[in-house]
């Protein structure tokens, strides 16, 4: 488009009249100028679908050992409901600001479950994510997610008398303490022993 001199290109409203229309793109500097192969624009009368997660519900939550159940459905403006085959779930375990892939990306199906395992992470700052994405029969597609977050509580660690070490899941600290975890986590607790000329039996 003559004028079109910015970094990126934004086209004006299109019409399906304007499928088939030719691009390139021409670059400049003081050594000269580049010009790119043709790229043809395609304009289709298509609407993209919408991915809908019924299960898990908005709220749910977790603890460790629990099932988390998932279901969805996907529909689209031209196809209508979308069969299984457009489906395609993925499930990852959010750590802080990293993940562990929990579920592969699988098509097919509409929904299906996992079990929460009781060992592994015991930080509270956790939780699932259930991603489903849906495509249409033109390519177009649409993506939903649901968070599920923990139930956690809060454990208190105490000696008598007071001050002595303790070890949780292997870390030593100092009594009295807080803690707080996720339910259903399994928990290494130890009393280290002799300590201060007290004994533990």
């Amino acid at each position: 488009s003559a004028g079109a001199t910015s970094a990126s290109y934004t086209t004006p409203t299109l019409s399906l009249g304007d499928s088939g229309s030719l691009y390139r793109c021409v670059v400049s500097n003081g050594s000269g100028s580049a010009t790119s192969a043709q790229a043809m624009l395609t304009v289709i009368n298509n609407q993209s679908p919408t991915a809908t997660i019924s299960t898990p519900a908005p709220g749910t939550t977790y603890a460790g050992g629990s099932t988390i159940n998932y279901s969805g459905s996907g529909s689209d403006p031209e196809d209508g409901t979308l069969p299984a085959g457009s489906l395609t779930w993925w499930v990852n375990f959010h750590h802080a600001t990293h993940t562990h892939p929990v579920l592969s990306p699988t098509s097919g199906v509409t929904g299906g479950s996992f079990v929460v395992p009781t060992l592994g992470e015991t930080a509270p700052n956790v939780w699932y994510r259930v991603h489903l994405s849906v495509i249409d029969s033109a390519g177009l597609t649409n993506e939903a997610f649901r968070d599920v977050l923990p139930r956690t509580t809060t454990m208190t660690f105490t000696t008598s008398p007071a001050g002595l070490q303790l070890k949780l899941d292997g870390q030593t600290f100092t009594a009295p303490s807080t803690v707080v975890g996720v339910e259903g986590i399994t928990r290494t607790i130890e009393a280290p022993s002799p300590q201060g000329g007290n004994v533990f039996q």
